[in-house]
């Protein structure tokens, strides 16, 4: 052992980049220490075999047993690692706490959240219950905010309604309540467009509903996005209840940073009753437990953590911590009540302690393809520099060049969260180890079994996210407003091809997803093996179903664009609103900036309830 490399640290290999170089000879370059080395393909096999931390005997010795080879190798391999260790080729646990906990300026401690925003449409009871909830939650622990409501109503007696219970709400509660409905919207449409020099058609696509869709959700959000720009929100949908809870198993302690998309746990219960009981209420400051992390940088959560994890994260962690202040710009609570999916696919590729329950038996596994009522949780508050977003509650730093929501159709919060991660190099979602109810009033039921709908494209969001995905953008477009101008060309020139070949594009990406699927689910199916024949069942099914939607000559159409449409019609609405929202992307970032300027003279979206 060297005096670089004591028996208790811990190595690992961490951005690693082979380059060949004739046969059996390669170039090794690690990004954490810049060092670079020409080594044998056999040293080389050695060095990626270290690809979590572990003592460097601990890695000889993991090393030889999944070689099959004899106890007396280890002192040779050792002695190996002990070489890269001491050249820069490994990097040790202690190089990476301290890169985190020392990527730039911790920066200033951010400002408290300054707004609730719910968005809603003609759910009166429901939104009464929502707003009660969430005063009630701030007057008791002291907080003062404004509570922001996005009214999408489409009649007057609907928008009326609303105004009734606002009033009433100020009434009892005092509470500083704001309200837009659609006309005050399109009165900020015209000043916003006037102030940005803006296509006003475009400002009307960002907050309204021109292509007449008939779910503007997203539209409701950018007008919201709009309103409170720059500061820290938190936004809820009209279906929830502040009811701070912890899951049904304690999270374990401190923070932990990790790369990659990372899924919450999950519980399954047979009825809404059980699934609200199974966490233990909090007795919290709602808005508090997003503040512990909303709009902090990198450096300074890493600084506070008593105990950060680091052993899930790669190089490109460690390299957006470095390109910048990185910081969490969105963070996410989990939930208690209807799991606010239109699907149960989670159930065939599930990981970890949840699969681990779902597959405890065939009844657990059927109960968690089939019930809506389930508890979703962070096992640990948890930083990834994969942001994605379920939109039923959540906090933004709108301080921060955020991306505008796809204004019309469903799970406009998931392409929100792909085009954060492709405008944004140095945004982080927090995973909150802490749910609030969703309970709708109304009943609800998945849409489709989950192993028929896989192989066909269920909504034009998908066709967006293939899009967006598809730009691979180097260091020549640099983070924030250059990069979501360039991601916006990108779309609106794919949607400028003609008709077929816009079509072809599309097809091609939708493939390349559609292979990369069928890869996850071959894996899930190897795991599941012969022990839960159920499992393999459906995966066998979800697979099947893929492999005939590929060739049909509807493939590539979007489900939810059909509706009082014929093939045709839909695939013209599909290229022109990917051509919409790429034109919106390139001027969001001047709509931003006009609104900050509205704001300063008090020009905003919604008014106070009087």
């Amino acid at each position: 052992m060297t005096p670089s490399a004591p028996a208790a640290e811990e190595f690992r290999a961490l951005g690693l980049h082979t380059f060949t170089l004739g046969e059996g000879r390669e170039l090794v370059f690690a990004e954490p220490s810049g060092k670079s080395k020409l080594l044998s393909t056999m040293e080389v096999d050695l060095l990626v075999a270290c690809t979590s931390f572990r003592t460097l005997e601990g890695h000889a010795r993991e090393i030889c047993r999944g070689a099959e080879l004899p106890p007396d190798q280890v002192p040779p391999i050792l002695f190996q690692l002990a070489q890269f260790a001491r050249t820069g080729l490994l990097v040790t646990r202690r190089q990476v706490l301290d890169l985190v906990r020392g990527s730039g300026d911790a920066g200033p401690v951010p400002p408290p959240v300054s707004a609730l925003g719910v968005v809603t449409r003609e759910r009166p009871e429901s939104l009464e219950r929502c707003l009660e909830s969430y005063i009630g939650n701030a007057k008791m622990h002291g907080r003062s905010c404004e509570f922001t409501v996005m009214d999408d109503a489409g009649t007057p007696d609907g928008c009326g309604r609303t105004r009734q219970i606002l009033a009433g709400l100020k009434s009892r509660h005092g509470a500083a309540l704001r309200h837009a409905d659609r006309a005050e919207k399109d009165r900020f449409a015209e000043a916003l467009a006037r102030e940005a020099g803006v296509d006003p058609g475009l400002v009307a696509f960002a907050l309204a509903d021109p292509e007449g869709c008939g779910h503007t959700t997203g539209a409701n959000r950018n007008a919201l996005l709009l309103d409170t720009v720059g500061g820290l929100v938190v936004s809820v949908d009209d279906d929830t209840v502040c009811r701070p809870a912890g899951p049904p198993e304690p999270p374990a302690p401190g923070v932990a940073l990790s790369s990659g998309s990372i899924g919450m746990d999950l519980w399954a219960f047979p009825d809404r009753a059980a699934a609200l009981k199974a966490g233990a209420p909090l007795d919290a400051d709602f808005l508090a437990l997003h503040e512990k992390t909303l709009g902090k940088t990198l450096a300074r959560i890493g600084r506070e953590a008593e105990e950060l994890s680091i052993d899930s994260i790669d190089a490109r962690f460690l390299q957006r911590a470095g390109l910048g202040p990185a910081g969490v710009v969105l963070t996410q609570c989990g939930l208690a009540g209807d799991c606010a999916s239109s699907a149960s696919i989670w159930t065939l590729a599930a990981t970890g302690a949840t699969r681990n329950r779902l597959l405890a038996s065939e009844a657990s596994y059927r109960l968690g393809a089939a019930t809506r009522e389930v508890v979703r949780a962070a096992p640990r508050l948890t930083l990834t520099d994969r942001p994605s977003l379920m939109a039923y509650a959540f906090g933004l730093d709108n301080r921060a060049l955020l991306p505008p929501f796809m204004p019309v159709h469903r799970n406009q919060d998931g392409v929100f969260a792909v085009a954060l991660r492709q405008s944004l190099d140095t945004a982080l979602l927090a995973q909150l180890p802490w749910t609030v109810d969703h309970l709708p009033l109304e009943q609800r039921s998945f849409s489709a079994k989950s192993t028929q709908a896989l192989g066909r494209v269920g909504g034009v969001h998908e066709v967006i996210n293939c899009c967006l995905a598809s730009l691979e953008m180097g260091p020549a477009k640099p983070s924030g407003a250059p990069r979501m101008k360039a991601l916006g060309k990108h779309l609106v020139d794919l949607a400028s091809l003609d008709a077929a070949g816009f079509q072809e594009c599309l097809r091609r990406l939708l493939w390349t997803r559609a292979s990369s699927r069928v890869e996850e689910l071959e894996q899930s199916l190897k795991e599941a093996g012969d022990s839960t024949p159920w499992l393999a069942a459906d995966i066998r099914a979800a697979i099947d179903s893929i492999l005939v939607a590929l060739t049909e000559p509807d493939f590539g159409v979007a489900r939810d664009l059909l509706p009082g449409r014929d093939f045709e019609a839909a695939r013209a609405l599909t290229q022109r609103l990917v051509l919409r929202f790429g034109k919106l992307l390139e001027a969001w970032p001047d709509l931003v900036e006009a609104a900050k300027r509205l704001r300063a003279r008090e020009v905003r979206v919604s008014a106070p309830v009087e």
